[in-house]
């Protein structure tokens, strides 16, 4: 949940009008995704049912944006049922090793970089830097930022990237706009990458692709005036659908 009220204190503090809904209320259908402008998902959202990646599709297909301010998100498949505590409270996923039914999205055939633009690629032991690309873009707008720029510590815990023999999602416009390398658990060379790509309903689809944009907001320690401005810029294009 800190991720979450990284985002949320931010946010409130900025006058964002906000709503707010978890994953059971998405996959039972109690949330109208289709009246919001954005949906947000602020924090380490890594199991996901059916209905909960259908719903948010819809919205996105009807013009409504999707902000993924972590790493990691949608990687597990997973059924809600109930149990004593509550309907859709039991969580159910299937992890194995061997032979079996699959239970990672990619495995399935549907992987998240179809939604998000970039996947899952693996786990950051010690923090990097984040490292600015395409800095002209609006994104990076009032950021200060340059190309090449390294914003200390933001590539932490997990991180995402783009996967070339990935199919990735329609879209009428689409931009990586960090290029972070790292090393994983066994000393090997990886890479981060942020992306945003404009889906053809006009929606707008990011995805921070590291655990560490939130807290960048609005953790003691962790904040980056740098990540606040391009959250601020994103969050208001998509307030004026622009």
């Amino acid at each position: 949940m800190g991720h979450a009220y990284d985002f949320i204190r931010w946010a409130e503090r900025y006058g964002y009008d906000l709503a707010y809904a978890d994953a059971r209320d998405l996959h039972a259908g109690r949330v109208d995704a289709t009246r919001y402008r954005g949906l947000v998902f602020p924090g380490h959202d890594e199991y996901w049912s059916v209905p909960m990646r259908r719903t948010v599709e819809a919205a996105r297909d009807s013009g409504t944006s999707l902000v993924f301010l972590s790493a990691n998100t949608m990687y597990w498949q997973v059924e809600l049922s109930p149990s004593p505590a509550g309907p859709d409270s039991l969580l159910n996923c299937r992890k194995r090793q061997g032979p079996g039914r699959p239970a990672l999205w990619r495995e399935l055939g549907d992987p998240e970089q179809r939604l998000m633009g970039i996947q899952y690629a693996g786990r950051v032991p010690e923090p990097a830097p984040l490292v600015v690309r395409n800095a002209d873009h609006w994104l990076w707008e009032a950021t200060g930022a340059h190309e090449g720029d390294e914003l200390p510590g933001l590539v932490a815990g997990e991180a995402d990237r783009y996967f070339p023999r990935t199919s990735l999602p329609a879209h009428t416009r689409r931009i990586l706009l960090s290029h972070s390398p790292y090393r994983d658990g066994e000393g090997v060379r990886r890479h981060q990458e942020t992306s945003l790509y404009r889906a053809p309903s006009g929606a707008l689809v990011f995805s921070s692709g590291t655990f560490a944009w939130s807290p960048a907001l609005d953790r003691p320690g962790h904040v980056d005036q740098r990540v606040q401005r391009a959250t601020a810029n994103l969050l208001d294009r998509i307030c004026k659908r622009d």
